[in-house]
């Protein structure tokens, strides 16, 4: 078929037993150009080009498909906007699919990733807009998928990243969290942010970390935030935010803070709890050293 229009789309489209078939799709916003190949008991479908101008995304991909073992493989190339560059593999059967990421180059942003994830509008902030960085590392990225649970897939997906020059802001009203260089992990649901070379309020927050539980039926924010620090107007501005009032101010020493927060990032309802220690330190309490 040599010609088939539909309003800005223009297609092509060739088969012969020989040497296959070729389709050709091509309009303003979309470029297509696809060849087939058939043998004994498979489908090999070549993608050369894949181009959707709308949402800047250009991908070429290989799938064959196996009729006797009744399998699909999968070697696909993506890129989005010049930000995102990565391999997708696959391998189907009948039950499952499983699948592996490759990056090929830091991701400047989250905000892409969200985008399509379909992530709830409430938990956006939570995962993107919270965050800066200078960059995102995947260095791993796998999973799989059960045709009868696809309710699991997320509990089945693994990643590990590393992000640089990171910055959380998870309270508006407060410091946020400045960090050298940060580890991520999400694993069976969970998503741990372990950061390091961390501070707030000019506070080394040392073994300090924090996670988003997405397998609740309201997403769970825990902030666990440990550190050496003075009981100074920060501290208690800190503090205060969560209920929690110390009727002191530090004159000197430290305190030891191990502070519990969670958020339902849903309804925004904070669970804060503290444990504060100090055996060498002065205080000013109601106007008294």
């Amino acid at each position: 078929v040599e010609d088939i229009k539909y309003k800005d789309i223009k297609a092509h489209l060739k088969y012969t037993d020989e040497d296959g078939g070729n389709i050709e799709i091509n309009s303003k916003k979309l470029n297509i150009s696809t060849n087939i190949y058939t043998g004994q008991n498979y489908i090999n479908v070549s993608i050369d080009k894949f181009k959707d101008s709308t949402k800047d995304i250009n991908l070429s991909a290989n799938i064959i498909l196996d009729s006797k073992r009744n399998k699909l493989f999968l070697d696909s190339k993506i890129n989005v906007a010049d930000d995102i560059s990565l391999n997708f593999f696959a391998r189907s059967d009948s039950k499952r699919l499983d699948y592996a990421i490759k990056s090929k180059k830091t991701i400047p942003s989250t905000s892409y990733l969200v985008s399509i994830l379909n992530i709830d509008p409430r938990v956006v902030y939570w995962v993107d807009t919270a965050i800066k960085m200078d960059g995102l590392d995947i260095k791993q990225a796998f999973g799989f998928i059960e045709y009868d649970k696809m309710d699991e897939a997320l509990e089945n997906f693994y990643a590990y990243g590393t992000a640089n020059n990171l910055e959380y802001t998870y309270d508006r009203k407060l410091d946020s969290i400045k960090t050298k260089y940060t580890e991520l992990f999400f694993k069976d649901g969970v998503l741990f942010i372990l950061p390091n070379e961390s501070k707030t309020y000019n506070f080394n927050l040392d073994a300090s970390w924090l996670r988003i539980d997405f397998t609740k039926p309201k997403e769970i924010l825990t902030l666990h935030l440990l550190f050496d620090g003075i009981v100074n107007k920060d501290l208690k501005n800190l503090l205060e935010r969560y209920k929690i009032k110390l009727p002191f101010i530090q004159n000197s020493g430290y305190m030891d803070t191990n502070l519990i927060l969670e958020i339902n990032l849903q309804s925004l309802d904070v669970d804060a709890k503290g444990e504060f220690y100090t055996d060498n330190a002065n205080f000013n309490y109601l106007g008294l050293d």
